[in-house]
């Protein structure tokens, strides 16, 4: 325990935050950063619910042989109405955070942006193809991986002309977090 108390007093995280305005410009680049409309489409989902829903990468994309099993499925995810407008419950069937191990929903609202959740995944819902599994896929039925996850950012942020060394797939949790709290 000590050991962690002195590493966690003399590292300090890296990791820059992507905020909501950050992520709007993310998003407004990714038509010149992905080589067609459908992948645009896919990533802007994928930030946008990754930052709204405070998701760690693993429990959104493909990151390891053998564990798709453990990422968001396209049946646990609906979008809903309730008494305060139009949300999407995500089922994560583990996570980090799961004490139990049964699995957590997460309730993600309606935002008024440009990068709202619900709309751009209803977007992509329309296109997405038609198979079991992942709810993240590229048109031709491949599961997103974290390396194309990251990769998709990191141009992103350089078409913007932000230096990407900083922002790593944690940083839409890291800046969800921030905003929140403030």
């Amino acid at each position: 325990m000590l050991e962690g108390l002195k590493l966690s007093k003399f590292s300090k995280d890296k990791r820059r935050p992507i905020t909501s305005e950050l992520l709007a410009r993310i998003i407004e680049k990714l038509p010149s950063t992905c080589y067609s409309a459908s992948k645009s489409l896919l990533f802007a989902t994928a930030f946008s619910v990754a930052f709204h829903g405070f998701l760690r990468v693993g429990e959104l994309v493909y990151t390891k042989l053998g564990q798709a099993q453990n990422i968001i499925s396209i049946h646990g995810t609906q979008i809903l109405c309730g008494a305060k407008g139009e949300f999407i419950r995500l089922h994560l069937t583990h996570s980090k955070g799961d004490q139990t191990d049964k699995g957590i929903s997460i309730d993600i609202r309606k935002t008024d942006s440009t990068v709202c959740p619900i709309q751009l995944l209803k977007r992509y819902l329309r296109v997405r193809p038609n198979k079991n599994g992942p709810l993240l896929r590229h048109l031709g039925g491949k599961y997103v991986s974290r390396y194309q996850f990251s990769g998709i950012l990191s141009k992103a942020l350089n078409v913007i002309g932000i230096d990407s060394s900083g922002y790593k797939s944690h940083s839409f949790r890291i800046g969800a977090a921030s905003e929140a709290s403030a």
